[in-house]
C-alpha cells in the first residue's frame, strides 16, 4: 500500500472547456500501472477547489460521494493485496462490486446522466444533476430493491417540506427520477415502474394563464426607454419569442435561413428541441424587424442570464411579474387565442402534439376572454 497513489483528478479529459462541467474521477497508480473510477460527480470548473466541491448548494452530498468511492478503492486495494492476487483488472471488478452492493441504483443513475445529458443544454443538465444529488443526499433509494411507490410518496414528501409547488416537483425532480426508472425497467432492473400507478403533477397549465402579460404591460415593455444596450437585446429577444411564441431551447435554435416565402407571407417550420414535435409560424412583420435589427442572427444568451436580464427588465417598464422566457411564450399564446386564432393553428405554432394539451393548458384563458367579451356586450345591450 505504500507504494499506491490514490487521488482525486477533476476534468482529466478537458470536457469542461467544451461541455462546462467536467467530471470528478479516482486515480489509482501502483507498480507503474494506473486506472480511473468515476465519482458520478460532474461539476462547472468554478465549484472545485483544492480537491473538493466548494460553494455547491449540493457541495456536502457532492463530497460524500467522492469521499466514499475513495473509501471503496482504498479497501478494494487492501482486500487483494492481503489475498495476494492484486491486478489492475481484479481492483476494477472488486471495486463494481462494492459499488453494487451498495449504491447500485445510484451508480446506474450516474451512467444514465452522462448518456442522456450528451447533447442536452446547460440547463437541462443542471436538472439531472440537481435531481441526482438530492436523491444522493436523501438516501432513501440507493439499491433497485428499494424502488417502490412508498418510496417514491416519501421522496415528494421531501420535495414539499422544501417549499417546492407542485409543477415544479414534477418538472424538476420526479419527471428526471421517472425517466431513471424507464431506463432501469427497460434494462429489467426493476420489475415495473412505480410511476405508472403514481401522478405528482405533471403539467396541467394552471400556471401557464398567470405566466403572461397583459396587452399594457407588453406595450409598457415595448417602449419603455432602457439604459443599456445590453437590456434593449433581451428586449428584442422577449418580443421576438413573443411574437413567435418559440420556447427558450427553440428561440436558442432558431435559424433564419430556413425562413421560407409563401403565398402567405414568410413561413418558418421547425421542429421542437425538447419533444421533437413539428411546429409552423408565420413570421410576422414585428417579428422580422427584430431579425433584421440584427442581420438575421439573434443576440442569443444563456437562459440564466436572459431570465435574469428579464427580471431588471420588468423592473424598468413598472411590471409586477417575476418576468421569464416563460411568459413571452404564453403572452404569445394569448395573443393569437384572443385575435380569434382557432386552436389547432394555435397548436400546430407551439408545437403540441395534440390540441388536446392546448386546450388544457389555455382554456382557462378562454373562460376569461369569453367573460370579458360578454361583460362590454353586456354593457352595450344595457345601456340605456
Amino acid at each position: 500500500m505504500r507504494n499506491a497513489i490514490i487521488e482525486l483528478v477533476y476534468d482529466r479529459n478537458k470536457r469542461a472547456a467544451t461541455y462546462g462541467s467536467g467530471s470528478v474521477e479516482v486515480r489509482f497508480f501502483y507498480a507503474g500501472k494506473q486506472t480511473y473510477f468515476s465519482t458520478g460527480v460532474l461539476i462547472e470548473p468554478k465549484y472545485w477547489k483544492n480537491g473538493r466541491v466548494t460553494r455547491h448548494r449540493e457541495a456536502a452530498a457532492m463530497n460524500e460521494t467522492i469521499e466514499i468511492m475513495l473509501m471503496r478503492v482504498r479497501r478494494a486495494f487492501n482486500d487483494l493485496v492481503e489475498r495476494g492476487e492484486f491486478s489492475l483488472a481484479d481492483l476494477r471488478e472488486a471495486v463494481r462490486v462494492k459499488e453494487r452492493k451498495s449504491d447500485e441504483f445510484l451508480a446506474f443513475c450516474s451512467r444514465r446522466i452522462e448518456v442522456r445529458c450528451y447533447t442536452l443544454t446547460e440547463a437541462r443538465k443542471r436538472r439531472y444533476m440537481n435531481c441526482f444529488e438530492l436523491l444522493k443526499a436523501w438516501g432513501g433509494i440507493r439499491k433497485f430493491g428499494d424502488v417502490s411507490e412508498r418510496k417514491i410518496l416519501e421522496f415528494d414528501r421531501l420535495l414539499v417540506s422544501r417549499g417546492l409547488k407542485q409543477s415544479t416537483r414534477w418538472a424538476g425532480y420526479h419527471r428526471t427520477l421517472n425517466s431513471f426508472l424507464i431506463d432501469a425497467h427497460h434494462e429489467g432492473l426493476i420489475r415495473a415502474n412505480p410511476y405508472r400507478n403514481l401522478r405528482f403533477g405533471r403539467d396541467d397549465g394552471e400556471g401557464a394563464i398567470e405566466r403572461r402579460l397583459t396587452f399594457a404591460e407588453l406595450d409598457r415593455l415595448r417602449t419603455v426607454e432602457l439604459p443599456t444596450p445590453s437590456l434593449e437585446r433581451v428586449r428584442d429577444l422577449f418580443l421576438f419569442q413573443t411574437y413567435t411564441c418559440l420556447s427558450y431551447t427553440d428561440l436558442a435554435e432558431f435559424d433564419a435561413t430556413r425562413i421560407e416565402q409563401t403565398g402567405s407571407g414568410l413561413i418558418y417550420r421547425g421542429k421542437r428541441v425538447k419533444t421533437g414535435a413539428d411546429f409552423v409560424f408565420l413570421v410576422m412583420r414585428p417579428a422580422m424587424t427584430i431579425l433584421s435589427k440584427y442581420g438575421g442572427e439573434l443576440p442569443i444568451i444563456s437562459n440564466e442570464k436572459y431570465n435574469l436580464y428579464l427580471k431588471a427588465l420588468a423592473k424598468f417598464a413598472g411590471i409586477e411579474k417575476p418576468l421569464s422566457s416563460h411568459y413571452a411564450r404564453h403572452t404569445g399564446a394569448t395573443l393569437l387565442l384572443n385575435a380569434g386564432v382557432d386552436m389547432e393553428v394555435v397548436a400546430k405554432i407551439l408545437g403540441h402534439k395534440s390540441t388536446a394539451m392546448t386546450r388544457r393548458i389555455y382554456a382557462k384563458l378562454l373562460d376569461t376572454t369569453v367573460a370579458e367579451s360578454m361583460s362590454r356586450a353586456e354593457k352595450v345591450i344595457t345601456k340605456p
